[in-house]
């Protein structure tokens, strides 16, 4: 008889969908730059969909739900060119999904299994680190990309947590909002808003090189801008890029 799998808390299904929407995001920002996916630890997955869980209030835990089965198999080792025992463990694991507001769902029908070689006590981590990468990859739809560098890994998470603040501003106002980062973080900015932070922040900063430098730090903003209001993108572009021309020219006084 088939288990009958409750319906999904409202909480936890906009829960989902905001980080969803968040690692797509992301995901196509990384194909922009690198123009190619690769293998991904899990560590690197899970440093980047923790951030993006963690801001919109998820907990995904991974639950053992069957004892644990250790059997022995065959295995032909080609250089000795013998038979030998090869020592398995297998692992079956669900998942509950835990919201900040209390409210829990488990998928009765979605279960897991890992089998490794039984290596001891580590064992048992590493099965449930690639069960849970498996289990995200599918509720959330990721496709992995390329692993980067630590200082690249602390920014796709920031990207990640403000892009999930993105959509909940775009929920609470309407209005598409734009991560910038003005100096003290990832901001995000209402659509309309952007030229006129932009402008008033190179402004203040004064500097033809240091202006510059800071426009091409927001490369994902922009591109973000560039995607959902092109013309307006343009736009601003061009004023920058005049801007800057400016500053550069040697003054009358010169």
């Amino acid at each position: 008889m088939s288990t009958v799998t409750r319906d999904v808390p409202k909480e936890i299904a906009s829960a989902i969908v905001l980080v969803m929407q968040a690692m797509g995001r992301l995901t196509k920002s990384a194909t922009n730059v690198h123009g190619r996916y690769k293998y991904v630890s899990v560590d690197d997955f899970l440093a980047m969909s923790g951030p993006a869980c963690s801001e919109a209030g998820l907990i995904v835990k991974p639950v053992l739900c069957a004892p644990v089965e250790r059997v022995e198999v065959d295995v032909y080792d080609k250089d000795t060119k013998q038979t030998r025992k090869r020592r398995m463990v297998r692992y079956t694991y669900k998942f509950r999904l835990i919201h900040s507001s209390g409210a829990t769902w488990t998928d009765d029908e979605d279960v897991r299994e890992v089998q490794l070689d039984d290596t001891g006590p580590q064992t048992l981590m590493a099965a449930e680190s690639y069960a849970l990468k498996g289990y995200l990859r599918t509720l959330l739809q990721i496709p992995t990309g390329d692993a980067d560098a630590d200082a690249q890994e602390q920014h796709q998470a920031e990207i990640i947590k403000a892009t999930v603040r993105a959509h909940k501003a775009k929920l609470d106002t309407g209005s598409e909002h734009i991560l910038i980062d003005f100096g003290n973080g990832i901001e995000t900015v209402a659509a309309a808003d952007v030229a006129t932070r932009v402008l008033a922040h190179i402004t203040s900063i004064g500097d033809a090189k240091a202006v510059a430098e800071w426009w091409d730090s927001n490369r994902h903003g922009r591109e973000q801008f560039h995607n959902q209001f092109p013309k307006l993108a343009l736009d601003l572009k061009k004023k920058v890029e005049q801007f800057v021309a400016s500053l550069a020219m040697p003054s009358a006084a010169e």
